[in-house]
């Protein structure tokens, strides 16, 4: 799974050097902000429209996403606090998975943050 792979390089680089979350892109179109977002994001749709419950095992292309979000929120999370911006400390999936019913906290960045 290429995606945990590379979150967690990132997290490791990124929480290591906080310097880094503040070099500029190649290009104005390009931020890896927005990349780790949207790889999030996906992985939040793909166990969103799952038929799995919380009762059950997951699927195997259910894991992948679960894998992502499990690694990747606390990621960005921690290379949040290491650039010292006032993020709170995340909470875990597998905290959130008991409570699959109610609705999601809700989380959110604009381009300018």
């Amino acid at each position: 799974m290429a995606e945990r792979g590379q979150l967690l390089e990132l997290d490791q680089t990124h929480s290591a050097f906080p310097a880094l979350s503040y070099f500029p892109e190649a290009s104005p179109e390009q931020s890896w902000v927005a990349s780790v977002g949207t790889v999030l994001d996906g992985a939040a749709v793909l166990i969103s429209v799952s038929r799995s419950t919380v009762d059950e095992f997951p699927a195997d292309d259910e894991k992948g996403p679960m894998l992502v979000l499990a690694y990747g929120i606390p990621a960005v999370s921690r290379i949040g606090r290491a650039a010292s911006l006032p993020i709170e400390r995340s909470v875990l999936l597998a905290d959130l998975m008991p409570r699959f019913d109610e609705p999601a906290p809700a989380i959110s960045i604009r381009r300018h943050e």
